[in-house]
């Protein structure tokens, strides 16, 4: 009998043995749940989108060569497999990743989707990359019946905690910079929601947050697999049946008060004008992002939350100045690069129109001595350019802010010779006409070495081969606008010809076209140097805080010619840029015609006349009317930047 327990015993061992060195393999172990994103629960509860991504393609075929992988039969995928699956996630992310987290397989399949990608070696982060494709964050299906059946105790359960502290590396995830948390913030809220758990309750359901759904959506995709509905109630106060019914009485008389007002305020005209006007503003932001999208050349169009952070919250310490149109801000880039970006203010006079045209202008063309944009951003009225980082700001700010940057006339030549390059390239150079229509000094922008760049292209205008002069309204500022196109809207190249004219005597004379600080006949910086003109005294216009020698005199006196027949009353009589850098190089006779003076005072050719009695057009402000020595009525235009042109008959 010893014998046969013996045998009886070795028995099974024996048949287990012969079984391993049989020829029939084992079947494959199914692929453990842990091997696939640790984000899956979190994702799988995201809501998929309206419309599926799948649909209309060839997705699905091609993950075909993954059938005995997601059956189980074999252990790995095939190298077909993974061929085809980093196919559909270049081609198709969004298809992709539903397939991955949400797939309707049969066990083994979804563990197997979610293992795929890393067995294939997908590169990207799925946990990342997934939750932009699928709808809004998921949210625990009790939120609303707790914050109504329980309230909090009166002990904070997070005072004498680290717990605040803990969870701020969720910040980014928590003010919508991110959609899903990293994996240190994850920690963290595993870390609390173990140590305490009565205050992660708090958080999670009573938060004070902006986004109290994306604290409520955070265990969920840290895949906190806890029951929370059960679990957080027991640190929370039930609130009694008789607060319920004095809680509903109070909801329900402010749910009355609210829907009497409402419909008020709905019958008032003003309230539809806003319904009205908030329903095209969205029609026009989506319109210019396609347009934006259209442009040859692709600009980025960058986050705002990048730029806000880049800027420090447009911080005013960031501030580079301000203008009509809104202020300009220095900022740095996630990846170092320097910008200045311009906030457009919603009260300015450049709408939506005018912030396109520059977007669409500037990207079309490219100059040394254009400003390059490298970008804009629209969110609701928010709109904003990013252009290149110019270290010396503008021209007006180095000629006229304290302390004033010293320049010589050699630097002074550069900045003229390159404002008339960057004008005749607009004008001639590119494939289309382009006037720009507000040539100022702040309008110029110099880089490190002092080299101008023409910036701010929102009043800029096209014109077509065949087009001699375009009627528009009037726009620009005061003090550089050609009277031509001041008086009768008519607008041509010789119109950025005057403005360029009249920056020029800035330069040189180092004073503002209008300066009340000086003697009456000076005033008008345009007037003055007419009249130095007749008498033949120019050089009492040359600034006085350069050392001048005998040759950079004589060049500044033509100089000074040459910006005098820029700014003639009669635009036919003006130079086109294209001339005007010949003159500057020495290559073109330089005459001015006689009585310019008495052409640029009289304004008879204009058809322009002073009723006394009624206002003159206004040019880009407001309009005012004096009486000048000879007791005739002049008109004066000022706009938001202070800067004023007078026109006088005589």
């Amino acid at each position: 009998m010893g014998t046969w327990n013996v045998i009886l015993t070795l028995l099974p061992l024996l048949l287990a043995v012969d079984a391993q060195s049989g020829s029939v393999s084992p079947a494959p172990s199914p692929v453990p749940v842990s091997s696939g994103y640790n984000c899956s629960t979190g994702i799988a509860k995201l809501k998929p989108k309206e419309i599926d991504p799948c649909s209309g393609t060839d997705a699905y075929a091609k993950l075909g060569a993954c059938s005995e992988y997601m059956n189980g039969n074999v252990f790995t995928p095939s190298a077909n497999c993974c061929v085809s699956v980093q196919s559909v996630w270049s081609e198709l992310p969004a298809c992709f990743c539903k397939v991955t987290f949400q797939s309707k397989f049969a066990p083994p399949g979804p563990a197997r989707a979610r293992a795929r990608p890393l067995v294939c070696g997908i590169k990207g982060d799925l946990c990342h990359d997934c939750p932009q494709h699928f709808g809004g964050p998921p949210d625990l299906e009790c939120a609303a019946s707790i914050a109504t059946q329980y309230k909090l105790p009166e002990q904070d359960a997070c005072n004498n905690t680290t717990a605040y502290a803990d969870l701020g590396s969720c910040s980014s995830y928590m003010s919508g910079d991110v959609s899903i948390p990293s994996a240190e913030c994850c920690d963290s809220v595993r870390q609390v929601w173990s140590e305490e758990p009565a205050c992660f309750c708090k958080v999670t359901f009573f938060s004070r947050f902006q986004s109290p759904a994306a604290a409520r959506a955070r265990p969920l995709l840290c895949n906190i697999t806890d029951d929370f509905c059960t679990r957080c109630p027991a640190h929370f106060v039930k609130v009694s049946a008789r607060v319920k019914r004095n809680y509903k009485a109070i909801v329900a008389g402010i749910s009355i008060g609210l829907v009497l007002l409402i419909v008020v305020c709905c019958g008032l005209l003003c309230c539809r004008k806003r319904i009205f006007r908030n329903y095209y503003e969205k029609v026009d932001y989506a319109q210019q992002c396609n347009e934006i999208r259209s442009i040859e050349g692709k600009p980025t169009i960058f986050p705002y939350s990048i730029l806000k952070h880049a800027t420090n919250d447009f911080n005013s310490e960031s501030k580079l100045g301000e203008g009509g149109f809104g202020s300009v801000f220095r900022g740095v880039l996630p990846d170092g690069v320097e910008v200045a970006v311009k906030q457009l203010s919603a009260k300015s006079q450049q709408g939506n129109d005018e912030f396109l045209n520059e977007v669409t202008l500037i990207t079309s063309v490219q100059h040394r001595n254009l400003v390059k944009l490298r970008g804009c951003c629209l969110k609701g009225k928010e709109r904003l350019l990013v252009y290149e980082y110019l270290e010396n700001k503008s021209l007006h700010q180095a000629m006229f802010d304290k302390p004033r940057m010293q320049m010589d006339w050699q630097t002074r030549m550069k900045i003229i010779d390159g404002m008339a390059r960057g004008l005749a390239y607009l004008h001639e150079g590119c494939h289309t006409r382009i006037v720009h229509r507000d040539i100022k000094a702040s309008n110029i922008l110099l880089d490190r070495d002092l080299n101008p760049k023409i910036a701010d292209f929102g009043l800029a205008r096209i014109f077509s081969e065949n087009d001699t002069h375009v009627s528009t309204r009037v726009a620009g500022t005061a003090g550089y606008l050609a009277p031509e196109y001041a008086m009768r809207g008519q607008l041509t190249e010789k119109a950025d010809v005057f403005s360029y004219g009249v920056v020029v005597l800035e330069l040189i004379s180092g004073r503002p076209n209008l300066d009340l600080h000086v003697a009456s006949h000076a005033t008008y910086l345009l007037d003055w140097a007419w009249e130095l003109y007749e008498e033949e005294n120019l050089i009492d216009l040359l600034d006085g805080a350069v050392t001048w020698s005998e040759d950079d005199r004589e060049e500044a006196l033509r100089v000074v010619e040459m910006a005098l027949l820029c700014t003639h009353s009669r635009a036919t009589l003006r130079p086109s840029m294209t001339a005007v850098v010949s003159m500057l190089a020495g290559g073109s006779e330089l005459i001015i015609p006689k009585f310019a003076r008495y052409d640029v005072r009289n304004y008879s050719d204009l058809d322009f006349k002073f009723s006394g009695t009624k206002s003159d057009k206004q040019i880009s402000g407001s309009t005012v009317r004096s009486n000048n020595s000879h007791g005739e009525v002049s008109a004066c235009s000022t706009n938001n930047s202070g800067v004023v042109s007078c026109l006088e008959p005589r």
